[in-house]
């Protein structure tokens, strides 16, 4: 048997009421009970962005979250594990197999079979390779010109380039070419990291 569910009153939001099945004038009696549930609201998602290789969980902000059994999260239409925290933290654990791009986070109380209506946006960057790095003349005084060569380099995205403890910003000349600018002081043996935002990709010297 399928019943609708009746629109909660201010008596029945956040509450369990009796459920029970009538065969014309008689009702069963089996103690069964059906729990409105205020609507939980996400209002962030950190990290608010990730590399495909992330191993880790999202921690989803917000109210009114209800701990259950069944509790289960959707990462831009990819499930994965779920734990309630508290009424206003549900923990997601970051799938495999998530698609570049912005998705939007959310979960699910009964397995998946329905959905909250709010959820939160997170960006999974591309996660580039770098396989050389050409420097036409070296330069202590900076502004050297460094070529590096590698693959997946989005120019959607912004990249910065750390030579230690110093930053500027790179410039994405096609899919496999980044282009930087060194600061006062490089030289040659310098370690460089590629960084978008607050992904360190990988190191080069």
């Amino acid at each position: 048997i399928t019943c609708a569910a009746p629109v909660p009153t201010t008596t029945t939001s956040n509450s369990a009421v009796s459920l029970e099945v009538s065969v014309g004038n008689d009702f069963t009696s089996s103690g069964s009970t059906f729990h409105y549930l205020v609507e939980p609201f996400v209002m962030s998602v950190t990290p608010s962005s990730v590399l495909p290789s992330t191993i880790g969980t999202f921690v989803l902000a917000g109210y009114n979250f209800e701990d259950s059994d069944s509790l289960v999260c959707d990462v831009g239409g990819v499930s994965s594990t779920a734990k309630y925290v508290s009424s206003t933290i549900v923990e997601c654990a970051v799938p495999a197999g998530l698609s570049l791009g912005s998705l939007q986070v959310t979960f699910s109380l009964d397995g998946g079979e329905t959905f909250i209506q709010s959820s939160g946006s997170v960006t999974v960057l591309s996660e580039v390779t770098v396989s050389s790095v050409s420097i036409d003349k070296a330069s202590a005084s900076g502004n050297t010109i460094l070529t590096l060569s590698g693959s997946d380099f989005q120019m959607s995205e912004g990249y910065d380039c750390v030579f230690g403890d110093s930053t500027t910003p790179g410039t994405v000349v096609d899919n496999s070419t980044l282009k930087c600018t060194s600061p006062l002081g490089f030289h040659e043996s310098t370690d460089i990291t590629i960084q978008h935002k607050t992904h360190r990709f990988l190191q080069s010297t």
